[in-house]
């Protein structure tokens, strides 16, 4: 870290120089509760199917399959082919 002052000891020592400057300002929650508050804080969206993306392969084939034979269940109690279980 470097000190701001180019010439310390021809201009003033270096005990009056302002070494700090360049150190940040530790976070301040004044008055971000009330500006996040103003608008509501709101719950993330979450959508109806979430992605099976990263989803174990396994588990998404016989997925796939379960919903076909479901599909497929529907349409034959629907024509009357299949009776209620």
């Amino acid at each position: 870290m470097a000190s701001t002052c180019l010439f310390p000891q021809i201009i003033r020592p270096l005990q009056y120089c302002n070494i700090a400057s360049f150190e940040s300002k530790n976070a301040s929650q004044h008055h971000n509760s009330q500006k996040a508050h103003r608008n509501g804080i709101k719950k993330p969206k979450t959508h109806r199917y979430p992605s099976l993306r990263g989803v174990d392969a396994k588990f998404r084939r016989n997925h796939r399959h379960a919903l076909h034979g479901t599909a497929k269940a529907l349409k034959e109690r629907k024509e009357g082919k299949r009776e209620v279980a």
